[in-house]
């Protein structure tokens, strides 16, 4: 079997405003944008997914969740994974 370069992006946006709609009637309340990206290599996969978000009073903030770089060994059916993650509590 052969592994091929590659990569993928998955999105979710979101936008808010209020008022009718009409031009310049609508006050913008804030955008997202939940961002899950994955390239992959012969030499393994890596993932990234964060969260970019703007508010009405032009803040704009970048959150990064996690990365991990996995590799598969087929001859042992081994898999190797380093990286982070941010999780909830033990509640």
């Amino acid at each position: 079997m052969r592994s091929d370069y590659g990569g993928v992006l998955n999105y979710t946006l979101y936008s808010a405003g209020a008022g009718q709609w009409t031009p310049r009637s609508v006050a913008f309340n804030g955008s997202s944008a939940s961002l899950d990206a994955r390239a992959f290599t012969p030499f393994g996969t890596l993932s990234q997914s964060g969260i970019l978000r703007s508010s009405f009073d032009n803040r704009f903030n970048a959150l990064r969740l996690d990365t991990t770089l996995a590799y598969s060994d087929r001859e042992t059916l081994t898999t190797y994974r380093g990286g982070d993650a941010i999780g909830g509590g033990l509640a």
